[in-house]
């Protein structure tokens, strides 16, 4: 069993690539794919293939910028040149996956707050008063 990587967030920016935060090591990943673009097809599926990717190299024992962030983003990029929900093949990743920078940037302030929102507002002003 790998160690839980401490990740915050996995955000998809459509052709920009997609960011990583890295809570415990206040880091913020940018993936994005140089010298090349996906023809796109249809995007359906896209977000389903960059998670297949990320679980597969986790469950390989790669970290996040040793594989999966690439394999996530060639597989998100594969997936959008096929029609439907086709899955995209080994092939098909590989096809992007040479063409993938990492940008790590340091984050320095990862402080965070929580709020309490109601669901039901209130109408009419407070009740009882």
């Amino acid at each position: 069993m790998l160690p839980n990587p401490g990740v915050n967030a996995l955000i998809t920016l459509g052709e920009m690539g997609m960011l990583l935060l890295l809570e415990k090591e206040k880091r913020l990943l940018h993936a994005r794919l140089r010298d090349c673009k996906p023809d796109v097809w249809c995007a359906v599926g896209a977000g389903d293939a960059a998670l297949a990717g990320i679980l597969f190299e986790l469950d390989c024992g790669k970290l996040w910028e040793g594989g999966a962030l690439q394999t996530a983003l060639a597989a998100a990029s594969a997936a959008v040149e096929l029609p439907g929900t086709e899955a995209p093949t080994k092939e098909d990743v590989a096809k992007f996956a040479g063409h993938v920078d990492i940008q790590d940037h340091e984050v320095f302030c990862m402080e965070t707050s929580h709020r309490s929102i109601s669901s039901q507002p209130k109408l009419g002003g407070e009740q009882g008063a």
